[in-house]
């Protein structure tokens, strides 16, 4: 990832999705089907993505994404933070708008795209949901690898909750640290002006995850209320 930051031959990077830092849960209602949650990164800004990986969902081809300005996705890890210090049930939602678009140019009307909740469910698991109007609404829970096992020092094994806790943890540390480091990436190696103007307009051109409006200058609505988990 550095390597190819640094590499100005290559030009600036517009949009990566962190590999590394993936949450992956059965898609609701497909068998043998899973669907993905990525953290990413375009046009220097912060993106979380979700991939249902649902037949069923057509829209965006099955994506949801919500865009973030750098310091919006530090009040999103803040908000993280609360969920994962809170000792009951408890859940958060953030509004993510975008500008409606038409044929390339901007109509002024401002547009709900998705919103990011984070919660506690009743079992003291640590969860994330990118959601939009119409779409499936999918739950990836907080949890360390299968392939690790965290034990006490009396050789009890952690409890599921303890565990997710500890792994949301991680991912907003990680997060914090890895975004901050992409983002000097990006200001040291800035798009051409003419360039940066065209992609700045390219992520409210995408087809839409699915939105709610009130039309001219007005706000979007909240298209959900709550999530059912």
């Amino acid at each position: 990832m550095a390597e190819v930051a640094n590499d100005r031959d290559q030009g600036p990077i517009k949009i990566l999705d962190f590999t590394k830092l993936q949450l992956f849960t059965p898609t609701p209602g497909v068998q043998g089907v899973r669907a993905k949650l990525s953290f990413g990164f375009r046009d220097g800004n912060p993106r979380i993505t979700v991939f249902t990986n649902d037949p069923n969902d057509t829209t965006a081809k099955g994506i949801i994404y919500a865009g973030m300005l750098p310091e919006v996705f530090e009040v999103f890890l803040a908000q993280l933070d609360t969920v994962i210090r809170s000792k009951e049930e408890m859940k958060q939602v953030m509004d993510c708008y975008t500008q409606r678009y038409e044929d390339n140019k901007p109509t002024g009307e401002r547009v709900l795209n998705s919103q990011v909740w984070v919660g506690k469910d009743t079992d003291g698991m640590i969860w994330i949901s990118v959601t939009a109007k119409g779409r499936p609404q999918i739950k990836f829970t907080f949890q360390v690898s299968d392939w690790h096992k965290l034990l006490k020092g009396d050789g009890t094994p952690f409890s599921e909750s303890e565990a997710s806790r500890l792994a949301a943890l991680a991912h907003m540390n990680l997060l914090r640290q890895v975004y901050a480091h992409m983002l000097t990436q990006y200001l040291q190696n800035p798009p051409a002006p003419r360039e940066f103007g065209n992609r700045l307009a390219t992520p409210t051109r995408l087809k839409p995850t699915g939105f709610d409006s009130e039309g001219g200058k007005g706000g979007g609505l909240m298209f959900d209320n709550d999530v059912p988990f």
